[in-house]
């Protein structure tokens, strides 16, 4: 298939325009391929496989400008905006502290807390729990084993300065 302009789009348009007048169909029919027409004269000489590429890439920057950074999120949840926070499955209002985090970590098994949660969850769940703003990479069962593992530190260490 060769390539097409919206010129050759608006010159079939009119041909069958004509054959519709021929035809003698309704008005209804008429008046929507004159509304076409006049949309895709627009658009003029330019070559439709171009308009749809640049298109799909337009429509391709804007979903990528819609992420949100990690800092970003983290900023909306210090800021209490947790409706604004987006690809979380848990309930960021309610594990806000890292006393939260802890007893929510210790008390559900890892099988429910792993498929309760994204791995944006379990990131912003380890920013919390350690007071940074810092993204720890992984897989989900390597941040929960993280988040696990400061817990772990965290009880130690209070039992050290206990002694």
């Amino acid at each position: 298939m060769g390539n097409h302009s919206f010129h050759d789009v608006v010159k079939h348009l009119t041909q069958l325009q004509l054959i519709y007048e021929t035809l003698n169909l309704s008005k209804k029919e008429m008046k929507v391929i004159e509304e076409m027409v006049d949309v895709f004269k627009t658009y003029g000489d330019k070559d439709i496989s171009d308009i749809c590429i640049e298109q799909t890439h337009t429509e391709k920057m804007v979903k990528k400008s819609k992420k949100v950074s990690f800092l970003e999120t983290l900023e909306l949840i210090k800021q209490k905006e947790y409706e604004m926070v987006k690809g979380v499955k848990i309930r960021i209002n309610e594990l806000n502290t890292p006393e939260k985090i802890m007893s929510y970590i210790e008390e559900n098994p890892p099988d429910k807390v792993l498929g309760d949660s994204t791995v944006l969850d379990l990131k912003i769940l380890y920013a919390i729990l350690t007071e940074e703003n810092r993204e720890v990479r992984g897989t989900k069962k390597v941040i929960y084993e993280t988040i696990k593992a400061n817990i772990r530190a965290r009880k130690r260490g209070i039992a050290f300065s206990k002694m």
